[in-house]
């Protein structure tokens, strides 16, 4: 793992006895470490060394004395390497997370203030762990957004927004657990729904099928170019 340490020195002199001079260096804890701006936190598959897993950056990093193990992040970014080869990207405009060891990623945290979460497909023809480009498979938007490293759940208690594909919604009150092992989503609840709008792909990116019989009528949407659910409490 390929991380930022941060070192300090002491420079207590210790008056007895008269032979002694500067005190040895030490490295100091969590709670002992200033700030930093401008951080970025590199995180390797630990299965595999050369495989980037993860991506963090910070315009701001400081240590929380009152509680230890915890840090509080300005402006924080996320990359995010599924073994899948998908690319998850998070952001917000702060973030609290509980990282009781910096050479490791947060175990846990909330991030704040327009949290924009996004899915992109693989990247082509770039290395593993490269910055995805084009359009994301989903976006997610909320106000705060809680997530547990150990048991892989992220929740909210606040409204969200969420696009992806043909879909398109929002509510109140989300719970998503991921199964890493499996790479699937095992459980997603929702509080309280409130629309859920499904557009059709357009039809020049369908492709076309068999030529229809003259003889059979054409059948008419029945729904129009899009249909929507309501959400129920």
């Amino acid at each position: 793992i390929a991380y930022l340490v941060l070192r300090a020195r002491s420079n207590t002199r210790v008056p007895t006895p008269p032979t002694v001079t500067d005190t040895p260096e030490v490295i100091p804890g969590l709670d002992d470490l200033g700030s930093s701006s401008g951080s970025e936190i590199e995180l390797y598959d630990r299965g595999d060394p050369t495989r980037l897993s993860a991506r963090i950056l910070s315009a701001r990093t400081d240590p929380v004395p009152e509680r230890r193990g915890m840090v509080r992040m300005e402006r924080p970014e996320a990359w995010a390497c599924l073994k899948t080869g998908q690319v998850i990207h998070v952001r917000a405009n702060s973030g609290l997370f509980y990282m009781p060891d910096r050479q490791r990623e947060p175990e846990s945290g909330t991030i704040s203030g327009d949290v924009v979460v996004r899915v992109f497909p693989p990247p082509e023809g770039g290395p593993a762990g490269a910055d995805p480009t084009g359009e994301p498979l989903a976006t997610l938007r909320t106000s705060t957004l809680t997530f547990d490293g150990n048991s892989f759940e992220v929740s909210t208690p606040e409204r969200f927004e969420f696009t992806g594909g043909e879909l398109a919604g929002a509510g109140t009150g989300l719970k998503l657990i991921y199964n890493e092992v499996a790479q699937r989503v095992e459980l997603l609840e929702i509080r309280r729904g409130e629309s859920v709008t499904f557009t059709p792909v357009a039809a020049s990116s369908v492709r076309p099928g068999p030529p229809r019989s003259p003889a059979t009528p054409a059948t008419p949407a029945s729904a129009g170019a899009a249909g929507v659910a309501s959400g129920s409490p």
